[in-house]
């Protein structure tokens, strides 16, 4: 095992950072292009962004992991999970509110749809509402967690972050 360690030793710290720098550059450009169009596109605008990037689906993974802790998949799902939440809180109604706007934001499975949702938010979309009814909309406080901040973040939030320290 020594002689392996001999063979490859560590990148020397600043290589560190820059390679971090780098993967966060990457996830900044590839969520400028994933945030346009429709969210049902999500899979497709995944290789165009790569093609665009001029990167491999690993690399774009490993960025993403990297700044996030999740795959690129799981950070749209979950953005689009945010904005069906957004829609369900300011529903002006219960009936039927839940399958318009998880289809309207792509989501085609309405049983994987919820399953997830309710892993993300600790509620089903339909406590959301109601939830939101009982608070008079989307103004009251919501006790169901909300999705990890770095899951959601913005390209702004994330060209604040820092390289690990060494």
């Amino acid at each position: 095992m020594s002689a392996t360690l001999l063979r490859n030793p560590a990148p020397p710290l600043g290589t560190l950072a820059e390679t971090h720098l780098r993967r966060l550059a990457i996830v900044q450009q590839a969520e400028a292009i994933l945030v346009q169009g429709p969210p049902a596109a999500a899979a497709l605008r995944l290789q165009t962004t790569c093609r665009r990037l001029g990167i491999s689906p690993r690399a774009l993974h490993t960025a993403f992991v990297t700044v996030h802790g999740v795959s690129p998949g799981r950070y749209l799902r979950d953005r689009r999970l945010a904005l069906v939440r957004e829609v369900l809180r300011a529903a002006p109604e219960r009936r039927s509110a839940v399958k318009r706007a998880a289809l309207a934001i792509g989501f085609r499975h309405l049983g994987h749809f919820s399953r997830a949702y309710r892993d993300l938010f600790g509620e089903l979309p339909s406590e959301t509402i109601a939830r939101a009814l009982c608070d008079g909309g989307a103004a009251g406080p919501s006790p169901a967690p909300s999705p990890p901040a770095a899951t959601l973040a913005p390209p702004a939030a994330a060209a604040r972050q820092t390289p690990p320290a060494p």
